[in-house]
């Protein structure tokens, strides 16, 4: 699929947006059900001992769809630019869900620690792996804004997200522009998402 410098741009900014935007979705509506007990229910013909809080019905499932969204548009529109969100979407959920169940666990719940420590460990075993195959890969992405592949280290190796070839001919080496175009509007994004996830899950 051909890309335009403003498609790569759109998709990376676009995709970190809604990711960060679901995933304070989840985390908030995990710390709610965590200050239930770990178990809510809502819906269907049974009788139901804890109800889920309508925010938390509707927020968890729309995460977790919208999530997935997210890294198909930056499968499809970012093109390898910028701050990979295939690589990171894994580490951030696991590692996000350690937070809250970590939260939740300071409480006296040892069962919630534990889960914390699991899912500490799920979200930063591949992030690690992939930071000592590629580094740069790993946080700037294979490609600039204007499509041309990036040269890596040479001992760089292809990563769990990435099989691509290394330093393929007519690769480029990165400069200063391109780091800020792959870094700086994801962060924005990044933040940005957060901040409407927790203004629209306080919202109800």
């Amino acid at each position: 699929m051909r890309r335009s410098p403003l498609g790569r741009l759109v998709g990376s900014v676009l995709s970190w947006l809604l990711f960060s935007f679901c995933l304070t979705l989840l985390f908030q509506s995990a710390l709610v059900v965590m200050g239930l007990g770990g178990f809510c229910a809502s819906g269907g013909p049974y009788e139901i001992r804890t109800e889920c809080p309508a925010t938390v019905a509707w927020a968890t499932p729309v995460s977790i769809l919208g999530g997935c969204l997210a890294v198909g548009i930056a499968l499809l529109l970012a093109g390898g630019f910028g701050l990979p969100l295939v690589d990171w979407a894994w580490p951030a959920l696991f590692c996000g869900l350690a937070v809250a169940f970590g939260i939740a666990g300071a409480a006296g719940s040892i069962a919630f620690v534990a889960i914390a420590v699991v899912f500490a460990i799920m979200g930063l075993v591949p992030a690690v792996i992939g930071l000592r195959a590629a580094w740069q890969r790993t946080v700037l992405g294979t490609a600039n804004l204007a499509g041309a592949r990036l040269a890596e280290h040479p001992e760089a190796r292809a990563s769990l997200t990435s099989r691509a070839a290394v330093n393929p001919d007519g690769s480029v080496t990165a400069r200063p522009i391109d780091w800020a175009a792959g870094l700086i509007p994801a962060a924005v994004a990044i933040a940005a998402g957060i901040w409407l996830g927790a203004l629209v899950f306080a919202a109800g």
